[in-house]
């Protein structure tokens, strides 16, 4: 993996510990001389996880875990030649088997018990035609295995042990036609279902259930860009079903079933880069991992752990030089909500009330939520997320709303606050002081820092070290990856995310964006960008605010009101270029200036 990850895996007991939903990457290396292709994996009970690979000596190689601790690599001395990877399965706690394609285009099978340790192998044959790649294999129960592939024909061949023997390998006449080996899972005694590529390169999936029999096929599309090779799948208990798939960035994707429905696909932004189908494996109804090939050439694993999540209203006192006030809100987990009673003025309408909740709600959500992850010291790790409810009772503070321009603070805002305004007060109640020059607070320390709690802008690390520390000693913020631009500055572009940016690229973004808020025709190549870029904000007498907002079909729209420039910028003008249609306004937030504006204090500062 292209990641500076964990090198040597912790014990199970610490992992379970301080999991906080998925581990990082564990480098679990690889067998003298290497493997082909990806790892396989099966835990045969809560105890036993194994790991299985073809050697480039073609012969089956092993990694264990037992007794709380992984054991090396070793060989499997017993003649077989692997023409595939393995394929695993488990029909109780003390058995476990391996399937490969023999050099004879075969199925053939071994297997192990408590009782008697390894069988030799076994040749189960191939259907009519043969078959492509390797097999797969599931056992929904103890008496009952199933070995899949996908035939020559491109259709999905079974064999099947029950009643205490195999039966003749027979196709499904579905329709279906496999761009991929299947993959096989079970939520049940009395369930089981394949996935696989299809000709379309989605992700389709039947099932079989001993009351209905067969379904058909259900398409189940894929992650954005794509993925490689072949789903993976794994069911942990009767209630959730995952899908796991390399994406075309080589990133590990997700999709997930829960609550009786099917959920969108998501990216694990991990760092990890897969050089294989991942191999998925469960140690218990609140455990599954996660095993692929790395760059490196190593087995590297990822491990998901449901842990109850710590969960307390917070309340303390704040003091910073001559003002006080106390920070309230309600943290679960990595989670925090703030609960906001709003109190308008007489003469403001509920409609202006309700728009104004949304870009107040919509401007702190945008610079305090997903900025960052809360990381474990064994690498686990979970993105900080962030809240506000507009409540009429039960509130962690109430808002006074008065009609504006009018100066703001922690308890008292008004109707020209933009979301970034409500974002540097919403940092109050989340216990942080300004940090602006003040005259009445000479020694104030930090100030002019660049943030939210200086000039509205954004959001560090260090604004989220007492929620990271709500998990316990050792857990700390670290940023998110940011989004990048998807073309360069030098032409028409689309700006995603531009507060997460670092400082050097979102300043040479706003300059770009501010020359096509400059006086006088709206500029060549607005029209072929797609963007929505709003700075505003100030205090009375010092407002200003830029916006723009261009399309590709040529619509182009300004407004420009600047009371704080030296030459006297226009107020309140606003062009319009010639195109079809109304500007379309789009994208995470608007930018924001780099100008420095007097910040809001809290309520108790007077």
């Amino acid at each position: 993996m292209e990641v500076n990850l964990i090198e040597d895996p912790p014990d199970e007991d610490c992992e379970r510990e301080h999991a906080m939903t998925w581990s990082g990457w564990f480098n679990l290396g690889a067998p003298t001389g290497g493997f082909n292709a990806g790892p396989a994996t099966i835990s045969r009970n809560k105890d036993v996880c194994n790991i299985y690979v073809r050697g480039t000596d073609n012969a089956l190689w092993q990694r264990a875990w037992y007794d709380n601790s992984w054991h090396p690599w070793t060989r499997h001395n017993d003649g077989g030649v692997l023409h595939s990877e393995p394929a695993l399965g488990s029909m109780g706690p003390d058995h476990e088997h391996v399937f490969v394609r023999g050099t004879d285009g075969n199925v053939w099978q071994k297997y192990w018990t408590a009782a008697g340790g390894w069988s030799g192998w076994f040749n189960l044959g191939a259907p009519t035609g043969g078959f492509n790649a390797g097999p797969a294999t599931i056992s929904r129960n103890k008496d009952v295995c199933n070995i899949y592939v996908r035939g020559t024909d491109n259709a999905l061949w079974q064999r099947a042990w029950y009643d205490n023997s195999w039966h003749p390998w027979t196709r499904h006449n579905d329709g279906g036609v496999l761009h991929s080996e299947p993959a096989l899972g079970s939520m049940g005694p009395d369930h089981e279902h394949v996935f696989v590529r299809g000709t379309d390169g989605n992700v389709w999936q039947k099932y079989w259930t001993a009351a209905g029999g067969w379904s058909g096929w259900f398409n189940l599309g894929a992650p954005t860009g794509g993925f490689n090779a072949g789903p993976a799948t794994i069911s942990r208990n009767k209630d959730v079903c995952n899908i796991y798939v390399r994406g075309t960035d080589n990133a590990l994707w997700q999709r997930a079933w829960y609550d009786n429905s099917w959920h969108p696909w998501t990216r694990h932004n991990d760092g990890g880069v897969l050089h294989s189908e991942p191999a998925l494996g469960s140690m218990g109804p609140d455990h599954e991992h996660v095993f692929v090939r790395g760059t490196d050439g190593n087995v590297w694993q990822k491990y998901w752990t449901r842990v109850v999540e710590p969960s307390a209203e917070v309340s303390f006192p704040v003091s910073e030089c001559v003002y006080a006030w106390t920070s309230r809100f309600q943290q679960t987990g990595t989670h925090v909500t703030v609960r906001i009673q709003l109190n308008p003025d007489a003469g403001i309408t509920a409609a202006t009330m309700n728009g104004l909740r949304t870009t107040w709600r919509n401007g702190i959500i945008a610079t305090w939520s997903n900025r960052f992850q809360c990381r474990a010291a064994n690498g686990a790790q979970q993105a900080l997320t962030f809240d506000v409810q507009w409540v009429t009772s039960n509130p962690h503070h109430v808002v006074r709303v008065q009609v504006g321009p009018a100066r703001s603070n922690m308890g008292m805002w008004d109707t020209s606050d933009t979301g970034d305004v409500a974002a540097h007060e919403f940092g109050h109640m989340l216990g942080h002081p300004d940090e602006y020059g003040d005259a009445a607070c000479p020694a104030r320390n930090p100030v002019n820092t660049g943030t939210v709690m200086a000039d509205n802008t954004e959001s560090v690390a260090r604004h989220s070290n007492r929620l990271a520390t709500f998990h316990g000693a050792g857990h700390l913020p670290v940023a998110i990856a940011p989004e990048p631009l998807e073309a360069n500055l030098g032409g028409a572009m689309t700006i995603r995310m531009i507060d997460s940016l670092p400082r050097t690229r979102r300043a040479e973004t706003l300059a770009r964006l501010r020359g096509m808020g400059a006086p006088g025709a709206a500029p060549d190549g607005a029209g072929e960008a797609e963007v929505a870029f709003e700075v505003s904000g100030g205090a009375p007498g010092e407002r200003y605010s830029y916006r723009l907002g261009v399309q590709a079909d040529g619509a182009a729209e300004r407004v420009v009101v600047d009371q704080l420039h030296p030459c006297g910028r226009r107020r309140g003008q606003s062009q319009r270029r010639s195109g079809v249609g109304q500007p379309r306004l789009r994208g995470r937030r608007p930018g924001r200036a780099a100008r420095h504006r007097p910040a809001r204090v809290p309520a108790a500062a007077r």
